[in-house]
Formats: structure tokens, C-alpha cells, sequence
């Protein structure tokens, strides 16, 4: 059974990786999916060896990298969100999350990522950090946070196309976060706009 912080901890890290347009529990819309995931008309519609590659024209990971085994989340809506764990299982805490989240076409950027950015401290994350970088030539606003009472620290990456964002969210335990975030930084760099 879960603990009470590890639930709160799933749902505050899903809403965040949908960029909180879903509501608090885990309701993350979706215009894209397919009744079943990993098929033809779903977002994300092939899972390779590591590998995500997304029909809106993404894709992330690489079958080279060892540190990481690619799994579908299970209780993510309409297989538009997919985890990221440590091969070596003595590594419980690290994850690295890929999600997808579609806005209104008329958003900014900047609006978009501004909106949420607003909202972490009622979830109880400090924001640390935030800069804009580009990877593989693609514009990307990076957020460092930290959840001091969970135990838990974060950096996202979001990436912007037309009408959805690609977050990508690492996390850990502080102590371990400096060396997890190194082996994020291996699935980051390889991710590329495919359209």
C-alpha cells in the first residue's frame, strides 16, 4: 500500500507534468488519445528499446543510454505519459517522466509556462531555479524545484510546438538528485523535434 506522501507525491508530480491543466486528481485532458494506448491514432504511438517517439513529432530517449528502462504508467490517461526508472533496482527513488499536454493555440510561451510556474508553491514546491536554454535546437524553459516536506526534488524541462508542450520531469531525493539529474541530462539531450 502507498504512503500518503507517495499518493500526493504521484498526483502533484501528474499535475505538473500536465502543466496543471488538469484538475488536482489526475483528470489531464486528452484530444489526441486512442481507447488504446500505443496504437496507430495515440499520441505517443511507438515504444521502442528506450526509445518514446511521439505521431505529434517528437521523440526522446536512446537505446544506447543502460541507466534507464522505459515503462508505460499504467494509470496515466490514454497513454500520453511515460516513465523512466533506474535499471538497477537498489535505485527506487529516481524517475524521469515524458508527458504530453495540449493548450490553446492562442497561449504564449512565456503565459503558459508562467501560469503554472505560479502554482507550485500551493503544492508545496520552492522554486530553486528557472532559465530558458534551447535543446537540440529547440526552445526550453527549465524549472529546479524542491518539495522540502516530501523529500523530493525535481527539474522540468518544457518544451513548446505549436499547441502542446513536451514536459519532461526528472526527479529524486535531494541527497541523490545531483547525480540522478546527470542521467536525465542523458535521455534530455536526445530528445528531438521529428516534424
Amino acid at each position: 500500500m502507498k504512503s500518503f506522501g507517495d499518493i500526493v507525491y504521484t498526483h502533484v508530480a501528474s499535475i505538473l507534468t500536465c502543466a496543471l491543466t488538469g484538475v488536482l486528481l489526475c483528470l489531464c485532458p486528452s484530444t489526441h488519445a486512442s481507447p488504446i494506448p500505443g496504437v496507430g491514432s495515440s499520441q505517443v504511438s511507438q515504444l521502442l528499446k528506450n526509445i518514446v517517439v511521439s505521431e505529434l513529432g517528437f521523440r526522446i530517449g536512446s537505446p544506447e543510454q543502460t541507466y534507464w528502462t522505459l515503462k508505460k504508467d499504467p494509470a496515466a490517461p490514454s497513454g500520453n505519459t511515460f516513465l523512466f526508472f533506474p535499471t538497477d533496482s537498489q535505485q527506487k527513488s529516481a524517475r524521469f517522466t515524458v508527458s504530453v499536454d495540449k493548450f490553446s493555440s492562442s497561449t504564449a510561451f512565456d503565459a503558459y509556462v508562467k501560469k503554472w510556474i505560479k502554482e507550485y508553491p500551493y503544492f508545496g514546491f520552492e522554486i530553486l531555479k528557472t532559465q530558458t536554454m534551447k535543446i537540440s535546437e529547440a526552445p526550453c524553459y527549465l524549472v529546479d524545484l524542491v518539495h522540502r516536506k516530501q523529500n523530493k526534488q525535481l527539474r522540468q524541462f518544457v518544451v513548446v510546438k505549436k499547441d502542446f508542450a513536451v514536459v519532461m520531469t526528472c526527479a529524486d531525493e535531494p541527497a541523490k538528485f545531483k547525480e540522478t539529474a546527470l542521467h536525465c541530462a542523458d535521455l534530455v539531450k536526445h530528445f528531438q523535434w521529428t516534424k
